[in-house]
Formats: structure tokens, sequence, C-alpha cells
């Protein structure tokens, strides 16, 4: 193998050392960050299968919010629409509230199950005249919020 060969492996090789470093301090940082973002929701995420068996037992539906603790669209919707004190209350009053985490065994069942394919992505189980609801994905505290009085007016009419 000539010098010079052997100087370009090396230059590939340093590269991509350096790219999967990168990658990986990325990935911490965006994790950390979503940490923050989740827990200044101050929402608690109820087990699925309690808030399904709940949701059976009372007809209060489910809200399940799929995403990943490092994904930045993620952590805009929990700084911006799931912190807002409005969103926050009717979520606690009118919802069992889910948060699966994309990567989770559960989360790769719950795609499948409900045909989510992306996040972050909002669902209401046991939604009215559906088994589930798609909410319409948006940053504005207001959309959601609308989303949401709409599936609950949905459930009050007979």
């Amino acid at each position: 193998m000539g010098a010079s060969l052997k100087k370009r492996i090396i230059t590939i090789t340093g590269t991509l050392v350096v790219l999967y470093a990168i990658y990986h301090i990325n990935v911490l940082v965006q994790t950390k960050l979503g940490e923050k973002a989740l827990a200044e929701t101050g929402l608690v995420s109820m087990n699925l299968e309690t808030a399904k068996l709940r949701s059976s037992e009372t007809g209060k539906p489910v809200l399940v919010e799929l995403s990943a603790i490092w994904c930045p669209s993620c952590r805009k919707l929990n700084k911006k629409v799931m912190s807002n004190q409005d969103v926050k209350a009717m979520i606690q009053n009118e919802f069992y509230f889910v948060r699966l985490e994309y990567e989770d065994d559960l989360a790769h069942q719950f795609r499948d199950t409900y045909q989510v394919s992306g996040f972050p992505t909002l669902v209401v189980l046991n939604a009215p005249k559906d088994p589930f609801l798609r909410l319409p994905l948006s940053y504005s505290p207001i959309e959601i919020l609308a989303s949401l009085q709409q599936v609950i007016a949905q459930k009050e009419r007979p």
C-alpha cells in the first residue's frame, strides 16, 4: 500500500470519527434540551394500558403524545403548546394523558396499531365516533386548544 493511499485512509477514518462524535454530542445536547422542555410542561404521563382501562370505565378520552426526547419539533410542541396553562388545564381536566417515547417498544406497537409514522403526533383514543383521532399538528396553543375542545364538544353530543 502506498503512502498516498495510507494518508487518504487515515484522513477518511479521522473525518468519520469526528463526524460520529459530533452526531452523538448533538443527540446528547438535544436530549438534555428535550428533557428540560418536557419537565417544564408539568404534565404527568400515565401508562397507556391504565389510561385505556380508565377511559373505558369513565368515557374520558385518552390523549397520547408520541414524541422523541431529542426531537427539536417535539421540544417546540412542549415549550409552545403543552406548557401553555390553558392547554395544560384542558388536558388535565378532560383527558387521560400519555406520552410515548418514539423509540420505546410500546411506541412501536402504538405506531403500528394506529398507523402513526412521524413525531410529534397527538392522538385521541376513544374519540367521539372514532376509535382514535389524530389531531392536526400545530405549534399554536389556540389551535390545539380548539382541537381538544372540539373533541370534548363532540363527546358531549348525544
